[in-house]
């Protein structure tokens, strides 16, 4: 179940903040001066993250804003609202992700570092099956990363014709998931209704007490039009080093709907 609301999005303006943010200087990100924040974002081909997802009262939603390629590096887009369907209250599920190897191209991005990902298990269906590809993009002078996720164009979120589907290239989302950056620094793109914000550099993580995880905010305001599917919610993200991603709780008008748990590391698997 999921809203879609048009916007038209230059790729180009996109490219040009990444630019700028990745030119500036190399800030200081709180942590102690032995650790570099790249190592709290492990990339290496088939390194393994194994999560449990716990659904909570609230049904966990979701937003993303897809593009379309045009031509003349412009494109046309919806940002899509809505639920995970297959969400019921009490009930676990699993998400398994795992490095794939490089990926010379990331949807609009060529970066050399990037990797694709490959879905292991999605029993909760994070990710729709029209898509075609998962890569992340890393621009490495300010070390932020792109998630990119590929849409087939002759999937039903595609935009349509009266003569059919839209027939073009893959489509696309981007979405900051982290970035070396100081406390309180919050960085968006497209529509900004999407921004995510490094909070802090936190030493009580459940299950990693006493050990420095980066806590970084994303929130996603509520739509215009007020309904079930356009609530404002946060997801706050919990990254440790040498692991990544351990720990994600969403919350819609400040209650708990999802919790992600990382069960299982596994390094070049």
């Amino acid at each position: 179940m999921d809203k879609k609301l048009p916007f038209v999005l230059a790729l180009a303006i996109v490219l040009a903040c990444f630019a700028i943010i990745a030119g500036c200087t190399n800030p200081s990100t709180g942590l102690p001066p032995s650790e570099n924040p790249k190592d709290y974002f492990p990339m290496a081909p088939g390194n393994q993250w194994d999560y449990k997802i716990q659904i909570y009262e609230n049904t966990p939603l979701f937003y993303q804003e897809t593009s379309w390629p045009m031509g003349s590096e412009k494109s046309i887009g919806y940002s899509r609202r809505g639920i995970y369907y297959k969400a019921e209250p009490g009930e676990t599920y699993e998400l398994s992700l795992k490095v794939k190897g490089s990926a010379p191209k990331q949807g609009p991005f060529q970066i050399a570092k990037g990797v694709e990902l490959e879905v292991l298990k999605d029993s909760l269906h994070i990710f729709d099956d029209d898509v075609t590809g998962i890569f992340w993009a890393p621009f490495e002078d300010r070390f932020l990363v792109n998630q990119v996720v590929t849409y087939s164009p002759n999937s039903i979120s595609a935009p349509h014709n009266p003569w059919g589907g839209w027939g073009q290239e893959d489509g696309h989302s981007l979405r900051i998931i982290f970035f070396a950056e100081k406390p309180g620094v919050a960085i968006s793109t497209g529509t900004n209704t999407d921004s995510t914000l490094f909070d802090s550099v936190d030493y009580n993580v459940p299950g990693y007490q006493g050990a420095p995880c980066l806590h970084f905010i994303r929130e996603v305001k509520a739509d215009e039009n007020p309904s079930e599917l356009g609530k404002f919610f946060t997801e706050d993200m919990w990254y440790a080093n040498g692991k990544g991603l351990i720990r994600l709780e969403q919350k819609i008008e400040g209650k708990t709907s999802m919790v992600w748990t990382l069960e299982k590391f596994t390094p070049n698997s």
